[in-house]
């Protein structure tokens, strides 16, 4: 499928309803805060924002989406305002169907949900938040390296893991070429 997305298609906009990703912690684990973004406008909408490594963010899953919507949409950061993924562009253009995105956000989702019940079982006191923020409750490589045992009960949970970010490269932030920069280019989210 080349050119431009058929009418009778469903917009980017009905994308963007139908997934979320961005928000959620999927993708991203926070958003970085630009300049023009007004602090006090966002916090008195909700968004913690923090600082981190000497920069504002907030950190994702969002507080700001639920039930496939931004609360704050008119007031949104500036990074979620300009982010496009590569699915969403691809779709645009008309390089991909609806049906192949819908099934490219609900491979997403299963891959997240297995990383969710292996994290749960490994870890039942740790709170689960979000599938990226999961990698930073990993067992240190030391750890793993001197312990056989806890290596194979985390082995589920880093291989999910390393397929969600595989495919998230792949189907949401542009493919690497070796050359380096993704095919596709994005606004980092974060």
């Amino acid at each position: 499928m080349n050119g431009d997305r058929p009418n009778d298609e469903p917009s980017g906009q009905s994308l963007c309803l139908s997934c979320g990703l961005c928000c959620d912690g999927t993708l991203f684990t926070n958003v970085q805060l630009v300049p023009d973004d007004s602090v006090l406008r966002l916090r008195s909408r909700g968004l913690p924002i923090i600082e981190m490594d000497g920069k504002q963010c907030f950190e994702l899953p969002c507080v700001a989406h639920g039930q496939g919507c931004c609360s704050i949409y008119a007031d949104r950061p500036t990074r979620c305002r300009e982010y496009r993924c590569a699915l969403l562009r691809r779709y645009e253009k008309g390089r991909i169907t609806w049906a192949d995105t819908q099934e490219c956000i609900s491979r997403v989702r299963s891959i997240e949900a297995k990383i969710r019940t292996e994290f749960t079982r490994v870890a039942p006191e740790q709170h689960f938040t979000s599938a990226l923020a999961a990698r930073g409750l990993l067992p240190s490589d030391g750890a793993l390296a001197g312990d056989p045992q806890l290596r194979r009960a985390w082995a589920p949970v880093m291989m999910w893991l390393s397929v969600l970010l595989d495919t998230a490269q792949a189907q949401f932030h542009g493919r690497r070429t070796p050359a380096g920069p993704p095919e596709e280019d994005i606004v980092a989210g974060g």
